[in-house]
């Protein structure tokens, strides 16, 4: 009962920010970014659905979008927005790195390899959250 009272503010905010005008792009991607924190991926999608459609071309928004659709197994969808994320920002070293988790799980060890490698030539610190996860994938691709 405390979990649905926890999360409930949080959806009962969703429908409300589904009714602000247009101008409110930075408000619906806060509480998209909240609820992704929160764990509620779908409820996620519906804020950065809009948000993309809106703005098709914003990087931030379809990595948001694919991290959401890659949370709740919806592969195909998760790459269509990591694609338009990276192409919005070739070296977004996050949306290559769950491009590459999503490419990997989707059978395409190729495909995981390219963006592991341009996501590592991207990373600068190598001591970053990043940095651990491509060597973690490296690994994973190695081991077959």
């Amino acid at each position: 009962m405390a979990e649905n009272n926890r999360h409930g503010g949080a959806r009962a905010g969703a429908e409300v920010a589904v009714q602000l005008p247009a101008g409110s792009m930075s408000y619906l991607a806060a509480l998209g970014t909240q609820m992704i924190g929160l764990g509620l991926f779908a409820e996620a999608i519906r804020f950065f659905q809009l948000l993309v459609t809106a703005e098709a071309g914003n990087g931030f928004y379809n990595r948001c979008l694919g991290i959401c659709c890659e949370q709740l197994d919806r592969l195909s969808e998760a790459a269509a927005a990591l694609d338009r994320a990276i192409a919005a920002d070739p070296a977004d070293e996050f949306a290559l790195l769950t491009r590459a988790g999503v490419r990997l799980r989707c059978g395409d060890r190729a495909g995981a390899l390219l963006d592991v490698t341009a996501a590592a030539s991207a990373i600068r610190d190598p001591a970053s959250a990043n940095a651990k996860k491509a060597q973690l994938l490296l690994k994973r691709l190695a081991s077959g």
